[in-house]
């Protein structure tokens, strides 16, 4: 039901999909989605509380525009007048940030002239959900995961950016949403589906915003170091990337633009900070270390070192990957034991590959023999989730003194 629900999220945002449709496929689908719209689907599919179904009926009805069948808007309707009724009489504050958020869009789509004036709008706009940092925006949290079922921050500031830049929204908020959004899965590897948003997003935000193409060329100046880079715009995809070290404490860059549109500058440094407590998003590490050949507290060269790693999954995933660091020099010896599908033996550590990770606590183990003495300062143990970097644990690791 979820899943449906969402692929016909996405094509109501590309109405131009529905006519591509086989017919079969676009009979069967209407179907579903009229039948959670009218509350004749298995009770399996939804669930058996009166919330389970407006939820439900919520979701599909955001996605059932895309038809543009009169039938199904007149059930897309009734939905609406629920929603609004709900809304009246309930406390949204304690509504989770993607619950509003569903209300919020299907609302956007019924009576885009008042939504941003409602009851719905102002609890996403409460500064305990919706944080403005500098400049850029988004709504923080935790994801929320169970098999396909997927949630995270970066999903719930692009929903609200799309519809809001619909909205004609204040520019004000919206390019920081969209520099929130770029700097979120800049460099980093999500599942489809949060691409997706994303992609949906930024374009609604470029079609109402800055929809004017971008060329002629731009300066980057570094007054300390003395460098100057130039770019010359040849497509709106166009991209460039310039590194220059930071050798002294301040460092000032000049961008000046010569031509039309507004090019984007995203700044980035990169330094290595000490990780001092555990970090964790959805996945907790716990690693504890024995001295297989000695029990005096002690480690030695030629010692045998038995490591167990313990993942606690908030709820249960399909692929994780957990790196763990071992001291310079060492070797692993045989093959990990538990819950894990491979490995990769490196000579900075164990990478395991996890196919299936259930919610509760998973456990792996594997040895490795000490070869060079010294004081062993290792980075985090690191786990998360293939595709979803929002779901992650990190643990730091102790100081090692071998003799």
């Amino acid at each position: 039901l979820w899943l449906t629900a969402e692929i016909l999220k996405t094509l109501a945002e590309k109405p131009w999909a529905v006519s591509l449709m086989p017919d079969s496929l676009k009979k069967n689908l209407m179907g579903a989605a009229s039948s959670v719209m009218k509350r004749t689907a298995d009770p399996a599919y939804v669930g058996n509380t009166a919330e389970n179904w407006f939820w439900a009926q919520v979701l599909m009805a955001q996605g059932a525009v895309a038809f543009g069948e009169a039938q199904i808007n007149e059930q897309v309707t009734e939905v609406v007048t629920l929603a609004e009724a709900n809304v009246e009489k309930a406390d949204v504050s304690r509504w989770s940030n993607q619950e509003l958020m569903e209300i919020f869009n299907l609302l956007a789509k019924a009576h885009p002239e008042n939504v941003i004036d409602g009851k719905v709008y102002k609890a996403l706009r409460e500064s305990s959900r919706l944080v403005i940092s500098g400049n850029q925006a988004g709504f923080p949290g935790k994801p929320i995961f169970n098999g396909l079922f997927y949630i995270d921050e970066t999903i719930t500031s692009a929903q609200f950016l799309n519809t809001f830049a619909k909205l004609k929204g204040s520019k004000d908020l919206a390019r920081p949403l969209a520099i929130g959004l770029v700097n979120a899965t800049a460099s980093r590897w999500y599942i489809d589906r949060t691409l997706v948003w994303v992609q949906i997003a930024l374009e609604s935000f470029e079609s109402n915003y800055e929809s004017e193409a971008v060329n002629g060329s731009s300066a980057l100046r570094w007054d300390v170091a003395q460098k100057t880079e130039e770019v010359r715009w040849q497509s709106a995809q166009q991209t460039e990337t310039f590194v220059t070290p930071w050798k002294t404490s301040e460092e000032n860059l000049r961008v000046t633009h010569s031509g039309k549109g507004h090019p984007w500058v995203s700044l980035v440094s990169l330094q290595a900070v000490p990780l001092e407590a555990p970090k964790a998003q959805g996945l907790q590490n716990e690693k504890s270390l024995r001295n297989v050949t000695r029990d005096d507290g002690t480690f030695q060269v030629g010692d045998v070192v038995e490591v167990t790693l313990q993942i606690n999954a908030s709820g249960m995933l399909r692929h994780v990957q957990m790196l763990d660091p071992i001291p310079a020099g060492s070797n692993i010896l045989g093959e990990a034991y538990g819950t894990y599908t491979s490995g990769q033996k490196t000579y900075s550590g164990y990478q395991l590959s996890m196919e299936f990770v259930p919610q509760g606590a998973s456990v792996v183990k594997y040895q490795f023999q000490l070869n060079s003495p010294g004081q062993f300062k290792l980075p985090p143990t690191h786990a998360e989730g293939v595709y979803l970097p929002s779901v992650f644990g990190d643990t730091p690791n102790a100081t090692l003194t071998v003799k």
